[in-house]
């Protein structure tokens, strides 16, 4: 949001420069080719940004609502699970059987959240079975747009979802790790999003 600000800021800087020129008729040079070219690009990009800070807050609560559904199933599967070893076992079609996903997010026999996305739970990009030993679960976004990568990968988490999050991996043209800490941190910067996310990703959150 301060990038997003301070490149408002900045446009409007320069176009009201560009503007001086053009309110004093009289002393004023002609303008150049070049000046009319910045003029138009610097009016193109401040109307994008303007965009963007106006779309923000419904942005938010579209992310803050997908985050807390992935949440909500996680937590459901840990208080299944809570006096097991482990996860052994655990995938899709087992939580779905012993009731643990929300009703809200069950939709034609699948996991669906509120962006319209599918949802698997289990271990990796494919959500298989987890196997025995395995002390942790992923909760899977297989067919993610561009757009819903761009408002779960900048989602703030609060207190209590960072401390149960063990990393988001986004997967698609490259695989990164995201984490609290380190080269990758999660959550993105939105103007980050825009570079990590393409037109077909997977997010893949870890959880333990």
């Amino acid at each position: 949001m301060k990038k997003l600000t301070s490149l408002w800021n900045e446009a409007k800087k320069k176009t009201k420069g560009i503007a001086a020129k053009l309110s004093f008729k009289k002393r004023r040079p002609a303008l150049s080719r070049r000046d009319w070219q910045i003029a138009g690009g610097l009016a193109v990009v401040a109307a994008l940004i303007g965009i963007i800070i106006a779309s923000l807050p419904k942005a938010d609560k579209q992310a803050a609502a997908a985050v807390n559904e992935i949440f909500a199933l996680a937590d459901g599967i840990r208080s299944t699970y809570r006096a097991k070893p482990n996860y052994w076992g655990l995938d899709t079609a087992s939580a779905l059987a012993e009731g643990i996903v929300p009703p809200a997010l069950v939709k034609k026999g699948g996991i669906v959240n509120s962006l319209g996305q599918d949802m698997l739970i289990g271990s990796g990009a494919a959500a298989e079975t987890v196997m025995p030993g395995s002390r942790g679960f992923d909760i899977v976004l297989p067919r993610t747009g561009k757009k819903a990568c761009m408002l779960l990968m900048s989602a703030k988490l609060n207190e209590r979802q960072q401390l149960g999050l063990a990393g988001v991996t986004l997967k698609n043209s490259a695989e990164t790790l995201y984490s609290w800490g380190g080269e990758n941190r999660f959550p993105l910067e939105i103007l980050q999003t825009r570079k990590a996310c393409e037109n077909s990703n997977i997010i893949i959150w870890h959880f333990e």
